[in-house]
């Protein structure tokens, strides 16, 4: 450029829009012809399918299912899922909101999680291997869950028909078929077991509870059972059975943190009041325990051989082979409290006749499994530690 070239710049009119600015476009400049149309019904049809997906899909889902399993699971019972949504890719199915009412129960989870993981190889196992070493394939979360036991109709119903009373709460018949019902399951469940079952496919399962609680009463007796945990892990598997008769060891280690046994008031008793020796916020508290770990394990029985089986022990005795082991540990962590009395006991002894009413019929022994028949178990073990310094009080009264 030379030096005599000079240039001019000429202001811009401002009031005059460029030719990039559109905001003066007439809408009766837009052709209604069927591209237009198309167009118009995708994109409403975009915004409907991206608002169904978002706020109604879960729920739609969620009744779908609900339905399904009234119609083939949860036939007397009432159940009831607010949101179900499934997630094929992660193998995580989320859930919100589950209600199941039943004439002896009720559960109760306010939402949750569960992963499937699908993508993990297939390895097959013998159930009587150890499978505790094996990968986690499924593992469960819930949040608010609530499991309240208030009655035992088939027990009450028994009952009836020992004394000879007319059927109130299940009629004889419907018993009958329940009571061959069980039979058959318990027969299904033992061919399962001596071949493949769902254990070689999922060996681990891991279950994470947030605000637990689990109820035991109702209202015709002045105190219920509350047993309240903050957080739990929970972890099942299986192993090598203690007898070499047995199919295998089921077992699950549980830690919780703030756990509590509460006795409370039942909300609505109205029969004579029982006031406890003190009160410990929402109750009687039994025991309580910051952290607490629990360790429980069944044998699965097997059959009891034509010969028996004897064993040789290190002192050189023969012995015949032990039955089937069934027990529970528990370890208490740091604060731990243990609280009991005159009155707590009464509690207990209002809450075993409501969930184990007496019959009055005569004891029998029994007799001895024979061979070819179920091996069963002889005792239940519990073995109770305090790693650290615990108190216990035993309260007779307010003074």
């Amino acid at each position: 450029m030379d030096k005599d070239t000079t240039i001019i710049y000429e202001p811009v009119n401002s009031m005059e829009d460029p030719p990039w600015n559109l905001t003066n476009v007439h809408l009766d400049d837009i052709k209604m012809d069927s591209n237009f149309a198309w167009m118009l019904f995708s994109l409403i049809s975009g915004m409907v399918w991206v608002i169904y997906i978002t706020y109604y899909n879960s729920r739609v889902i969620a009744y779908i299912v609900t339905r399904l399993l009234t119609r083939f699971y949860a036939t007397k019972g009432y159940l009831s899922i607010g949101s179900f949504t499934v997630c094929a890719l992660s193998g995580k199915i989320m859930f919100r909101d589950i209600v199941y009412i039943t004439e002896d129960y009720t559960i109760r989870v306010q939402d949750g999680w569960l992963i499937f993981r699908w993508w993990r190889s297939y390895v097959p196992k013998n159930v009587s291997e150890d499978l505790s070493h094996s990968d986690t394939r499924l593992s469960v979360m819930l949040n608010g869950f609530e499991l309240h036991v208030y009655n035992r109709c088939k027990m009450y119903s028994n009952l009836e028909k020992v004394f000879n009373l007319d059927p109130s709460i299940i009629p004889w018949d419907e018993l009958s078929v329940k009571e061959e019902e069980v039979k058959n399951n318990k027969d299904k469940k033992q061919k399962a077991v001596l071949g493949k079952s769902w254990r070689d496919l999922i060996p681990v399962i891991k279950l994470e509870v947030s605000s637990g609680r689990v109820v035991f009463g109702n209202r015709l007796i002045p105190t219920i059972l509350l047993i309240n945990v903050e957080e739990a892990h929970f972890v099942y598997s299986t192993k090598p059975a203690a007898s070499k008769l047995d199919h295998f060891m089921h077992f699950v280690k549980c830690k919780a943190e703030n756990l509590k046994v509460i006795l409370a008031p039942s909300p609505k008793y109205t029969g004579m009041a029982d006031d406890p020796p003190r009160y410990m916020g929402a109750g009687f508290v039994v025991f309580s325990s910051n952290n607490i770990e629990l360790y429980y394990y069944m044998d699965e029985p097997g059959v009891v051989p034509e010969v028996p089986e004897m064993l040789q022990l290190a002192n050189g005795d023969i012995v015949e082979s032990a039955p089937p082991i069934w027990g529970i540990d528990i370890k208490c962590d740091k604060g731990t409290d243990f609280s009991y009395g005159p009155w707590a006991d009464r509690q207990r002894e209002h809450l075993f006749k409501l969930f184990f009413p007496q019959d009055y019929q005569p004891l029998k022994v029994s007799d001895p499994p024979l061979p070819g028949e179920k091996r069963r178990v002889q005792a239940f073990d519990i073995r109770l530690n305090t790693l650290y310094e615990s108190t216990i009080d035993i309260l007779f009264s307010k003074k």
